[in-house]
């Protein structure tokens, strides 16, 4: 079976690390995968060296509308763009396969019937944005196109021989405490950077930032002169562009420490980051905000905080640092949901993949969307009874 992913930059983290480890748990070696992205941000040579054709080009779709004309394929698959739906089956006529990542508000005001009438499937990744997309349509038919479908825990690793200095992390008993995700507005970087500053000021605790995609000049002067302003220049461990076996290191060192993760985000659609911390027995302190709640079990294995609550965050990471509040690290571990494992997740990715391919891109019915698949995220009532007519 030959797929054609199509997104907008290819980099270490995020999507593309979804790609990648579906690639790693093909064992069987089921699936030719070719990718187009419009720039590369650090992740092409990785995603080479585990088989995948990767094609970059600024107008991706062009791309994208050129190869279907010159070899076949059995499915195209494209991450987030909804605008580009369009524009893909207007040259391929074959099964098309929208896949959410990112919460934006653009990706939910751009799903209509009149788009995904066009699509054979839409795959969401958590039960918040399953709930957002189907109160955006209208037909019965199309809601049984859209399945829920988590993306992936990272597997643990070793980093290379190139990668072990950056991994290691000094453990002399001061916690580590880490944040990950872009400089961007929507993963509210600057109340990160807020709650260690406050917290650095009460109790001994190493800030770790590790930042992904891609940078420019104003966002990277902006963050530089916000850690000036806070007078934590010296302080925070900023790593950008970390290899995936790197960070997995660096997930089991905050663990051993005794820190947590940090999740800031305004808005998260699945959040990817918390599921690989929570696999490598980390706490997260977290935004309650979207999917968020349904990874985090209060106590169990982290702490909600109010969306810009930056006190209220700072109070429980200080409560958890100073040993009035404990975590069990097997426990931690175990929250992971099944359908977050890579194993359960590339099984069923195959399934839907497969069927689509056997009904010519005529998709599934409901029933065999969910049926079989462990400790499933299934529709609302109210969705099924709509479905069902």
């Amino acid at each position: 079976m030959k797929i054609l992913y199509a997104y907008l930059y290819c980099n270490f983290g995020g999507v593309s690390s979804v790609i990648r480890e579906r690639m790693k748990a093909d064992t069987e070696r089921q699936i030719h995968v070719t990718c187009c992205f419009s720039l590369d941000a650090g992740g092409s040579a990785q995603m080479q060296s585990l088989g995948a054709d990767v094609h970059l080009q600024k107008d991706y779709i062009g791309r994208v509308c050129k190869l279907v004309n010159e070899e076949h394929f059995d499915v195209v698959h494209l991450i987030d763009d909804v605008k580009k739906v369009a524009e893909i089956r207007a040259c391929y006529s074959g099964p098309l396969v929208l896949e959410m990542h990112t919460s934006t508000p653009a990706f939910f005001d751009e799903i209509t019937d009149d788009v995904v009438s066009m699509l054979d499937r839409v795959l969401v990744p958590s039960h918040w944005s399953y709930q957002e997309v189907i109160a955006r349509l209208q037909s019965s038919a199309l809601i049984e196109r859209v399945e829920v479908l988590p993306n992936i825990a990272m597997p643990r690793g070793e980093a290379t021989d190139v990668e072990s200095d950056t991994a290691r992390l000094k453990l002399d008993g001061v916690p580590y405490l880490l944040w990950i995700g872009k400089i961007s507005h929507g993963k509210n970087w600057l109340d990160a950077l807020r709650i260690f500053s406050d917290l650095r000021r009460q109790i001994p605790v190493r800030f770790i930032m590790c930042t992904g995609g891609t940078l420019n000049l104003e966002s990277s002067a902006l963050f530089v002169s916000e850690l000036i302003a806070l007078g934590i220049e010296d302080a925070v461990d900023w790593r950008h562009s970390v290899g995936r076996e790197t960070m997995s290191n660096i997930y089991s060192a905050v663990a051993e420490s005794g820190g947590a993760l940090l999740c800031t985000s305004q808005a998260e659609s699945f959040g990817l980051v918390v599921v690989e911390g929570l696999a490598h027995g980390v706490p997260v302190f977290s935004s309650n905000t979207h999917a968020l709640p349904e990874l985090i079990q209060p106590g169990i294995n982290g702490q909600l905080f109010p969306v810009g609550g930056t006190s209220d965050a700072c109070q429980k990471l200080l409560q958890y640092f100073e040993g009035d509040m404990t975590f069990d690290r097997s426990e931690i571990e175990s929250t992971v949901p099944s359908k977050c494992r890579p194993q359960q997740h590339f099984d069923r990715f195959t399934e839907i993949f497969k069927s689509l391919c056997r009904k010519g891109g005529e998709g599934l019915t409901l029933l065999e969307q969910f049926e079989g698949y462990e400790n499933r995220t299934l529709p609302t009532a109210q969705a099924l009874a709509v479905a069902n007519g």
